[in-house]
This record gives C-alpha cells, sequence and structure tokens, in this order.
C-alpha cells in the first residue's frame, strides 16, 4: 500500500532543517508538518512556514506566557476560542465547482484537542482514502475526523446551482464549536438556505460505528513488482496482536496522559539522535519511553 508515514524527533534548534527523499507508488500523500513533543504544535509549529526575529533583535512587545505557564504547571489545556477552515474563520472558504463534476476534497484535522464532524448541505461523501490508503468506497452524509487524521472524499456537484454550507463541528464537547464554509455553484442561483446542517454531538456510538464501516481496500494499490491486487494481505497469519488502550489522570497533581498505563517523557537528547550515536540512557528497547 502506499499509505507511510515519517516521524522525526527534531532537535531544539531553530536552525535545523528536515530534508526528505522518496520514491513513492500508489496513492496520492502530503506532508504535512505535524509536532507531538514539546507543545511545539501548541505553539503554532506547523503547517505554513514563518519566519521570526533573530535571537539578538528583540521583539517590541513581552513573550506569551500565559499558555506555557499553564501546561508548565501540568493544568489541561482551555477549552478553544474555535474552529477554523483552512486558517479562516466564518465563511472565510468559498469553494467553487462546476455542475455535474466530482470533486476530490482532503480534510486534515490539525487541531489541538478535539475531534470535528465534516458535512455537505445536501451532498454525499464517498470516501476513497484515509491516511494515504485507499478504502472500501462508502457514502456517508457525515464524517468525524479525529485528530491528526486525514481523510479523501469524493463530493458530486449533483445538486440544484446554489450556493451550500460546508459545515465542522466539534465531537463530545459542550458547548459544540461551529464553523462553516460555502460550496458554491459556478452557475449559482442564490444564497445557501438556512440552517446549516446540524450533525452528532456526544454519540459515542455514531462516531463507533463509522470507525467500523471503514475498511481497508486489499485489492488497490497492490506493491510492484507484484500484478496489481495480486498481494492479499488478509491471507497473512498473525503471530502477535498488541492492545493499546489509553488512558487520562492526575499523577503529582499534573495532568498526565498515558497508552497502556505508560505516560511518554521526551528526553533531552532527541531519540533519532541517540539511537544512530548508539547513545545509552537515553531509551531502553522494549519498552515504551
Amino acid at each position: 500500500m502506499g499509505g507511510w508515514s515519517i516521524r522525526h524527533q527534531l532537535s531544539n534548534s531553530p536552525w535545523e532543517q528536515l530534508h526528505v527523499y522518496s520514491t513513492s507508488e500508489g496513492p496520492d500523500w502530503q506532508l504535512l508538518l505535524l509536532p507531538l513533543l514539546a507543545f511545539h504544535k501548541a505553539a503554532g509549529g506547523f503547517g505554513g512556514i514563518r519566519i521570526l526575529s533573530r535571537p539578538l533583535i528583540p521583539v517590541p512587545f513581552d513573550p506569551q506566557l500565559d499558555l506555557k505557564s499553564t501546561l508548565d504547571n501540568g493544568q489541561m489545556l482551555p477549552f478553544p476560542d474555535g474552529l477554523l477552515i483552512n486558517g479562516r474563520g466564518q465563511y472565510g472558504n468559498t469553494f467553487t465547482v462546476d455542475q455535474g463534476k466530482t470533486y476530490r476534497f482532503r480534510i486534515s484535522n490539525v487541531g489541538l484537542m478535539n475531534c470535528v464532524n465534516v458535512r455537505f448541505q445536501g451532498h454525499k461523501m464517498l470516501l476513497v482514502e484515509v491516511e494515504g490508503s485507499h478504502t472500501l468506497q462508502n457514502t456517508y452524509s457525515a464524517l468525524d475526523v479525529c485528530l491528526g487524521q486525514s481523510y479523501s472524499v469524493l463530493v458530486t456537484a449533483d445538486q440544484p446551482p446554489s450556493d451550500y454550507y460546508i459545515v465542522t463541528s466539534t465531537r463530545f464537547t459542550n458547548p459544540v464549536l461551529t464553523m462553516t464554509a460555502i460550496l458554491h455553484y459556478s452557475n449559482s442561483a442564490g444564497r445557501p438556505i438556512d440552517p446549516p446542517p446540524g450533525g452528532p454531538t456526544i454519540e459515542i456510538d455514531w462516531s463507533l460505528n463509522q470507525a467500523r464501516s471503514i475498511r481497508w481496500n486489499l485489492t488497490a494499490s497492490g506493491p510492484r513488482p507484484n500484478p496489481q491486487g495480486s498481494y492479499h494481505y488478509g491471507l497473512i497469519n498473525t503471530s502477535r496482536t498488541i492492545r493499546l488502550a489509553n488512558s487520562a489522570g492526575s499523577i503529582n497533581g499534573k495532568q498526565r496522559y498515558a497508552v497502556n498505563s505508560v505516560s511518554f517523557n521526551s528526553a533531552d537528547t532527541p531519540l533519532k539522535l541517540a539511537d544512530y550515536y548508539k547513545i545509552g540512557g537515553v531509551f531502553s528497547l522494549g519498552s515504551i519511553p
């Protein structure tokens, strides 16, 4: 399959460069900078490139300290102020389509703490790809997209020419945050009809049933030089099954999260660097860092 990811622990150096060389077959893919450690993501370290002043050149305002203090004290992140679609607020995005044509939308949740639900007013979504892997093509009226997930859907402009809402709303939160964009037919005859379509809010079974419905397309994008569809992943014997369970709790008065009861602590030495130069005492093989 063509689905793959690159995980690299960046050092603290602001000048470090990440070079990726690859040869890829199969589904389309994208490179998304999505930091996982030290809350670089919370500081804006994802997506587009920002150019900051050199360390010796001060900026004419005080540094932001409230969020850093909250995190250093082990408290939970505050409830978000709102959602953004492609970095813009309410009605800030308009996607123009021609009637009768089909369009691919790649939906990525690059948020920090909430799952979101996405839906197109009056249109169905045909799910064709998840995380770089082709899926069995099921049709959905709404999709939950959790943190870090990316889905590709095909949307056909098969409705009467008009404008339609594209709605994104948070899941499992109170209150529910909502953000709206516009699907604009090039021959549109009017504005979208209010209200925007509602979606699931706190229904856990709804999300679980959706997850169970997504299946890998085992006949697509087979590895070369085997003929397309000749490699049957379902015939591989399972020799080991690993179950992962997440949890959250307070440890020594600080909010902590764990996988299989182990909470991750980032080392002073980047793991990739320690592995490459065989530096001892940074991590142990066979255990979670």
